[in-house]
């Protein structure tokens, strides 16, 4: 008798430990799909991966996995240029999977839909969304930049500019930074607001002189000097700018308000070897 008890018990734990093992192995088996299904997103393979996470959530499992397969549908979906079909794909995520980490996946990619679609009004919503119930969250600088990308498409460039300072100052030790104080710069430049603008680009130069955009930010330092007629600081930029070996867009205009400028100087002789290089760069 008590060796049959003794066999039930052995049994019952054989059971026990062989069902969760099978679930373990379940688990790392959807893992390794869903790695695989990343991976294929991101290097452009969407039909593969929506396959596979079709397949994927007709299966019975975890809700922590059903959340992150719902997203990456979402993120198939956008790749694929289907608005609606994602955004639906994300809601899902965020209704029916609010206590996943997913979550904040969903609410900035609902953000990009819309800001990809033109609807900038909605995208300002999501990013607004995200920074303020997710405020520790990897999406937040992106968000506030692309909240001042909102307000620039949405002609409020008061409010894309004190955004894009944000971007500055918050996180000034990123790409972003570089990026967000460059436009703050330009749309400075762009609403006439040329002394801002130069005080932008000075800080500019200074913090970040080895960028992809420091000729162009020399360029639009100088046009801002110009426009302020303080044309000695004007050809200083213009020519540093002329220093970049890049086939750049403003190199012709470049020559011209340098010719410009020293015509405005008096300086003929100057003002005509430039105008000369201007017009050789234009046929060019």
């Amino acid at each position: 008798m008590i060796n049959k008890i003794f066999l039930n018990i052995i049994f019952t734990v054989l059971l026990f430990a062989t069902g969760s093992a099978c679930l373990q192995a379940e688990e790392v088996s959807v893992r390794s799909e869903l790695d695989f299904v990343k991976k294929a997103v991101k290097d452009g393979f969407c039909d593969l991966a929506e396959g596979k996470l079709n397949m994927l959530l007709n299966l019975n499992i975890s809700r922590t996995m059903q959340a992150e397969a719902h997203f990456l549908r979402g993120r198939v979906y956008y790749e694929r240029g289907l608005p609606a079909k994602a955004i639906a794909e994300f809601n899902i995520v965020m209704e029916r999977f609010n206590d996943s980490e997913c979550t904040e996946h969903a609410v900035y990619w609902i953000a990009e839909v819309y800001f990809k679609e033109g609807n900038y009004e909605q995208a300002l919503v999501f990013y607004n969304l995200l920074i303020k119930n997710f405020p520790a969250s990897e999406y937040v600088p992106y968000s506030v930049y692309s909240e001042a990308w909102c307000y620039e498409k949405l002609g409020e460039y008061a409010m894309a500019v004190e955004m894009f300072d944000e971007v500055c100052r918050k996180y000034s030790r990123t790409d972003l930074a570089v990026k967000a104080s460059y436009q703050s710069a330009e749309l400075l430049s762009r609403t006439n607001d040329y002394k801002k603008a130069v005080a932008v680009l000075e800080d500019f130069l200074d913090k970040y002189p080895v960028n992809e955009r420091v000729f162009d930010a020399y360029y639009l330092l100088g046009d801002c000097f110009y426009k302020l007629e303080d044309y000695n600081r004007a050809v200083e930029n213009f020519v540093n700018a002329m220093n970049s070996t890049s086939n750049n867009p403003w190199k012709a205009l470049a020559e011209y308000k340098i010719a410009k400028a020293y015509l405005c100087q008096g300086k003929s002789d100057l003002s005509e070897k430039y105008f000369e290089k201007a017009a050789a760069e234009s046929d060019d």
